[in-house]
């Protein structure tokens, strides 16, 4: 059975059939092609199949399979840190270790198309929208064969985002244009080649026609695979497209909820979802299923061993198993909410002295809430926290310390006690001083990446911070460098070095000496927020929209979004050192649900001048143009 949300009318299909035709035809002989490479076509289909498509999809389908390696959608670090701190959460797909059997596959579409058209290559795309399309195809398939669902198969694309995620796609889609721009003029300085129509990614947005071709051809080649492959006749196919409102995962999660709520549903369903993103660890943790798993693509990423001060190299037992490996990895939420009960069961006495409950799922949904303060789509981390300098441990600690003489949980069902979430912030702030020192020790050992004993991280070519992340990291120091040269605070690699340096010598000002022991504050506020120190009010006010907004990522991961309109309406957080709970307590938070934006909205909202060309309707875009 196929099931395709978001459908347009069997009017506008037959419109848009000339147009697509051709790129069918190639769907469908890659899709009927065998395992020896010949083009199996059925006799009265040959007559109907588009020869012109017959080389390009040979030529696509015998690329080299690392053409299609996926990088994850955000920085590794808390997976990194996960994989460090329970290393038996990870399985690899082996010869010798086959892929459990799976109930339900979801895959969160926008991170298998951007790979497959653009990835984080710093060279021009020369790739026709047929060959990039027969690439994301050829990668589904893939996954449904490797995994073999029995009974659901989910894909989900990006519909218009809430509010609170389009200044992040703004801020992506305008380095986007820049990143387009600095290719094209490097391979015009070398006289390399230029496409006559250079792609540009920012087409990948609800509302483009490129969005719109690919969902007809999705439509399309869904119906071709259940009609004639085996593996995709067995489960149901749902494809939520980009028509339909909401981010995938979230779209992905909020199907999971519905169906729970259903009578006679049963209880031991196991669920795999594909993808690279963070975001999914927090997700599958807040479904509270106890069969998920996560398939990534494997990362070539070791933990350091101990005595030594450089990458390790493998023995020869791990050399045997890389090479049986089928390149795919498998997280287990099960077993790293085993590793939760193991990291909290001392607790155990302690709460029931208390009278509280030991309860791991209550547990486990704080834990969802710590991980936040360390940086999501939709708010900036707290300015003293980074997961490489054991900002999670710390809070860890905080939380195992507080939990008892709390004597009840951080949060309930989606809902945050801001009494005991103040307690809990307070608690940060006393050792945020502390954090900058660490920080600034780390940038003085020479690597911003060092962690005191916890991990490395190994860059590589293949799976390395793409160029996008790397220029806000830059960004955010060179910002940061000025303020902390004057002042002795550091919120980033650079000037935390030279923050170190300069106590180490005997010369700079120590965190907060000669200034009052707040004037390093009050800086921070009037150079990054312009709020004066007088200025209690724009505080409190910077401080409801904060706790607002973490409210409003709790219920949007458990419950699904409760405003389509909220968004933090400013680019730093609060220190965590003014986050008390005198200032907490009483805090009214309230959201409106209101309605999502239609998509030509979010074009208009988030895309720059320069894709509106290629990427808006002739109307809108000259619109854009004009204004």
């Amino acid at each position: 059975m196929v099931a395709l949300l978001g459908e347009s009318s069997e009017e506008r299909a037959r419109a848009r059939a000339s147009a697509l035709h051709a790129v069918c035809g190639q769907v469908e002989l890659q899709a009927m092609r065998g395992e020896s490479g010949r083009t199996l076509l059925p006799r009265n289909r040959a007559a109907t199949a588009p020869r012109a498509g017959l080389e390009d999809a040979r030529e696509v389908s015998g690329a080299p399979r690392r053409l299609l390696r996926l990088r994850g959608g955000g920085v590794p670090k808390f997976y990194m840190w996960l994989s460090e701190r329970y290393p038996l959460i990870n399985h690899d797909v082996t010869s010798d270790v086959s892929m459990p059997e799976i109930d339900n596959l979801y895959l969160d579409m926008n991170g298998i198309i951007h790979p497959c058209t653009h990835g984080n290559s710093e060279q021009l795309v020369d790739l026709t929208q047929s060959e990039m399309f027969l690439k994301i195809f050829a990668f589904l398939d893939e996954l449904v064969h490797v995994t073999k669902p029995q009974k659901l198969l989910f894909l989900a694309i990006d519909g218009v985002a809430p509010r609170a995620k389009m200044n992040q796609q703004r801020t992506r889609r305008f380095k986007a244009a820049k990143d387009l721009r600095d290719k094209l003029d490097k391979a015009h300085d070398r006289g390399g080649h230029i496409p006559a129509q250079p792609f540009d990614s920012n087409c990948i947005t609800p509302g483009t026609e490129f969005m719109a071709d690919l969902s007809n051809c999705l439509h399309y080649y869904i119906r071709y695979k259940v009609g004639c492959d085996s593996t995709w006749k067995a489960p149901t196919v749902i494809l939520s497209g980009h028509e339909v409102p909401g981010e995938g995962e979230h779209k992905i999660m909020e199907h999971i909820r519905r169906e729970k709520m259903q009578p006679g549903y049963p209880p031991n369903m196991r669920h795999c979802i594909y993808g690279n993103d963070a975001d999914l660890i927090m997700l599958a943790l807040a479904s509270h299923e106890p069969h998920f798993v996560l398939l990534r693509q494997k990362e070539n990423y070791q933990p350091p061993r101990r005595g030594r001060g450089g990458p390790s190299t493998l023995n020869k037992a791990e050399a045997q198993e890389k090479d049986k490996s089928k390149g795919w990895q498998l997280m287990h939420m099960s077993v790293l909410r085993d590793y939760l009960h193991l990291e909290l069961q001392g607790l155990f006495d302690d709460m029931q002295r208390q009278g509280l409950a030991y309860d791991l799922e209550r547990l486990v949904d704080d834990f969802v809430l710590l991980c936040y303060f360390v940086g999501n789509d939709f708010l900036p981390h707290l300015p003293a926290l980074d997961i490489r300098t054991g900002a999670l441990d710390a809070m860890l600690r905080i939380y195992k310390r507080l939990l008892p003489s709390w004597g009840a949980y951080l949060t309930n069902a989606g809902d945050i006690s801001l009494d005991r979430l103040g307690d809990f912030l307070q608690e940060l702030g006393h050792i945020e001083e502390s954090m900058f020192r660490d920080r600034a020790a780390a940038a003085e050992r020479g690597d911003p990446k060092a962690v005191g004993g916890h991990f490395r991280e190994i860059e590589q070519k293949e799976w390395g911070p793409s160029r996008l992340e790397r220029e806000e990291q830059q960004l955010e120091d060179a910002e940061f460098a000025a303020f902390a040269a004057r002042h002795g605070v550091g919120f980033g690699a650079a000037h935390e070095a030279s923050i170190a340096r300069g106590s180490g010598s005997g010369g700079g000002a120590q965190l907060g000496e000669g200034m009052g022991g707040t004037e390093w504050k009050e800086e921070y506020y009037r150079t990054k927020l312009d709020l004066a120190p007088e200025d209690t009010a724009g505080l409190d006010l910077l401080i409801l929209k904060y706790i607002q907004g973490v409210c409003w990522c709790y219920s949007y991961y458990y419950r699904g979004c409760v405003s389509w309109r909220w968004f933090f309406p400013y680019h730093f957080a609060p220190l965590a050192s003014d986050l008390t709970p005198a200032r907490l307590k009483g805090l009214k938070i309230n959201f409106e649900l209101g309605t999502p934006f239609q998509p030509f909205q979010q074009l208009l909202s988030v895309l720059p001048r320069a894709s509106a060309g290629i990427c808006v309707p002739y109307m809108y875009a000259l619109y854009v143009c004009l204004t």
